[in-house]
């Protein structure tokens, strides 16, 4: 597992930051050079929108809070929205 950080480090609620879109296309690609088998994680910012960009740039695992949590119809509706992005 590779973790790719999408917002500045350091506390929940930040903005992601879409200039790390073509990082995450990097390690996919280092990825695919070996048989390591290793899946990309992305955590900072992720949302119903931000979340497909990062599954197109080769992401597969998502780490999301306030998506989830701080969703207005609750946590459940926070996680659906966050499943149906893609």
């Amino acid at each position: 597992l590779v973790l790719v950080m999408t917002v500045n480090p350091g506390y929940s609620g930040q903005q992601f930051i879409p200039m790390v879109l073509p990082k995450i296309r990097k390690v996919k690609n280092l990825i695919s050079n070996t048989t390591s088998g290793a899946m990309i994680q992305v955590d900072g910012g992720i949302d119903p929108t931000t979340l497909p960009l990062c599954y197109q740039a080769g992401a597969k695992v998502f780490v999301a809070a306030t998506s989830v949590f701080k969703h207005p119809n609750g946590i459940a509706a926070g996680i659906a929205a966050l499943r149906t992005a893609i």
